[in-house]
């Protein structure tokens, strides 16, 4: 898969993510969560819906995969043969997740991902983090540099697995920018969507097959309609975590909990979370001409085809929004004829997502002036317009005729060069003929 288009796609993303509002909430206790900490995003421009405690600092579990799923699919290939090393075998519990992998053994970057996505395999996190940044130490500050990079401030990741570690650290509002930026990532949703498969024999190996436990997913105990992508996780220092993607219709939302006490609780919520996004919450999409009318561009006009959507509370219409620029942009002073301006929006005090919109002006008319327009344009008296434009006819009409004899003679001369060669080629073949 094309890795410039991966990472381009990502930093797309990151831009609209990391300039999200948050739109006002009902009241916390009305959804009752269990969980210590929550959010609910729109996964499209990070508005966050609803919250709980989303900036408080607490392990993510196995979580953390989704992260290292979103780097192997931009560094790797799908079909690259990976090597296990002794290295990512014995950073792995026995008594945590794993596939029993060996030194040695060899697998696709494709297996490894399936495994980690759907028996949060901790070896095989181990063997692509290596395969990405060379050891696990680089590639869990490389982890931690891509969250920054997304907007996930107040996360640090120490492995590739999310094993307990006192430094391993993330927030339910990171973990919804991470997961947001993982679904917009080619192919890395069926890692983490897929119910069943089965892993083909390795070199050390025989087959293995693998069966997908999440209970939000088809066939689960809460499977939630529209589920692109769910992760769950669990350690006693974490308890449960839970990171998932839905669409239905034109919204997507994104849930996270943190520290869930009880198995059922993460996905509870997960739910609660979800049927109150759905409920309150519609996207309405707005054209390029309806966002610019109630702005001043004086020669500029949106270029065609431009669409922009958000997630606003239900019963909010489009003609509830307010538009206006950056208070230092001057359009009259700009000479572009295209150029993209940032374009802000608000329903009465609340705001909503920055939108980048482009405009285009009319090229300038190149004007055509006779002489004496010219003469007068520049102040000149009208009678010394008439003196110079007589002194110049003369002239004229003399450059005229001479201009016309040069084009008759330059006829002249091309018909005299034509009759020469047809008589030469006569000439040529009435001496082919008498040699015959």
């Amino acid at each position: 898969m094309g890795r410039c288009k991966a990472k381009l796609i990502s930093a797309v993303l990151c831009c609209l993510l990391v300039l999200g509002a948050v739109l006002p909430a009902k009241a916390e206790g009305e959804l009752q969560l269990a969980s210590q900490a929550a959010v609910l995003m729109d996964a499209d421009t990070g508005t966050v819906l609803y919250e709980k405690n989303m900036h408080e600092p607490m392990y993510p579990a196995s979580i953390t995969k989704l992260m290292t799923a979103l780097l192997a699919l931009q560094h790797l290939e799908p079909e690259q043969v990976l090597t296990v090393s002794q290295t990512a075998v014995n950073a792995v519990p026995r008594t945590s997740s794993h596939i029993s992998l060996m030194a040695g053994e060899k697998l696709t970057v494709e297996e490894a991902l399936y495994a980690i996505g759907m028996e949060s395999a901790n070896d095989a996190a181990n063997v692509l983090a290596e395969a990405v940044a060379g050891s696990l130490e680089a590639f869990a500050a490389q982890m931690t540099e891509t969250a920054q990079k997304l907007g996930a401030l107040n996360t640090h990741f120490t492995n590739a697995n999310g094993l307990p570690d006192s430094g391993h650290v993330t927030t339910a509002y990171d973990m919804a920018l991470i997961t947001a930026a993982a679904l917009q990532q080619e192919g890395l949703a069926k890692y983490f969507s897929t119910v069943n498969h089965t892993f083909p024999a390795t070199n050390l190996s025989n087959p293995r097959s693998f069966s997908n436990k999440d209970r939000l997913l088809p066939g689960g105990q809460y499977y939630y309609e529209g589920v692109l992508l769910a992760k769950t996780g669990w350690t006693s220092s974490a308890q449960g975590t839970f990171a998932a993607a839905v669409k239905q219709g034109d919204t997507t939302l994104i849930a996270v909990t943190l520290k869930s006490p009880l198995l059922e609780d993460k996905y509870q919520d997960t739910h609660k979370l979800m049927d109150y996004g759905f409920t309150h919450y519609s996207a309405v999409k707005v054209s390029g001409e309806q966002v610019t009318a109630q702005l001043s561009l004086g020669e500029y006009t949106p270029v065609k085809g431009q669409k922009f959507s958000y997630l606003l509370p239900s019963g909010t219409l489009f003609t509830d929004i307010r538009y206006s620029l950056p208070e230092d942009m001057d359009l009259q002073s700009e000479s572009q004829l295209r150029l993209t301006v940032p374009v802000m929006a608000s329903i009465e005090d609340t705001a909503l997502p920055e939108i980048q919109v482009t405009l285009e002006r009319p090229a300038p008319q190149r004007e055509a002036y006779i002489l004496a327009e010219l003469l007068s344009a520049g102040g000149a008296d009208p009678e010394q317009v008439e003196a110079i434009l007589s002194a110049l006819r003369i002239p004229a009409a003399v450059l005229g005729v001479l201009l016309l004899v040069f084009l008759v003679l330059l006829f002249h001369r091309q018909i005299q060069r034509h009759r020469r060669r047809r008589h030469l080629k006569a000439r040529i073949r009435r001496m082919k003929k008498r040699m015959e």
